[in-house]
C-alpha cells in the first residue's frame, strides 16, 4: 500500500535524486501531495511531472501528449471499442521500472507500468481509457 508522506517539506531525497535521473532542468516548481512529492518542469519543450515516493525515489513521469502522437494500433483499437468517441487530452506515464511503488492517476491506484490515459467523450458520456504501447486498450474510469 502506499504511505502518506508527512509535513509539508519536500524531501531532501526527491530533490537529489530530481537530479540524478531527470538533470539540471531550470523552474522546477516542487509540491507535495498525499503521497508524493512532485516536480513540475519543462524538458524538451515537454511540460512534466515527475513523481517521487516516500523514500524519495522516482516512481515515474507524465507529460501531455496530444491525440496525433498516440500509435496506430492504440487509435485503431479506440476506434474499434468506442466507435463515435472524440478523443481528448492524452497523459503519457511513464514508469520507473526499477520502483514498485504503485501509481495514482484520475484517482485511481494502480500498478506502475508505463501506460496512455486517454480522455474520451461519447454523447454525454466522459470516460478514460488506459493503454500500453501494445494497444491493450481498457475502461479506467468514467469522469
Amino acid at each position: 500500500p502506499l504511505r502518506k508522506l508527512e509535513g509539508t517539506t519536500i524531501s531532501q531525497d526527491s530533490q537529489t535524486n530530481f537530479y540524478m535521473t531527470i538533470g539540471n532542468v531550470p523552474d522546477i516548481k516542487w509540491a507535495r501531495t498525499t503521497y508524493y512529492d512532485e516536480a513540475t518542469y519543462n524538458k524538451d519543450k515537454q511540460d512534466m511531472i515527475a513523481y517521487f515516493d516516500i523514500n524519495g525515489s522516482l516512481v515515474g513521469t507524465t507529460t501531455i501528449k496530444k491525440a496525433t502522437e498516440l500509435s496506430k494500433p492504440i487509435e485503431k483499437e479506440i476506434k474499434k471499442l468506442y466507435p463515435d468517441a472524440t478523443i481528448g487530452q492524452v497523459t503519457y506515464f511513464e514508469d520507473n521500472e526499477e520502483n514498485a511503488t504503485d501509481m495514482i492517476e484520475y484517482g485511481i491506484q494502480f500498478e506502475s507500468k508505463t501506460k496512455y490515459f486517454i480522455e474520451l467523450t461519447q454523447g454525454t458520456n466522459k470516460f478514460v481509457v488506459m493503454s500500453d504501447k501494445d494497444a491493450d486498450v481498457s475502461l479506467f474510469k468514467q469522469l
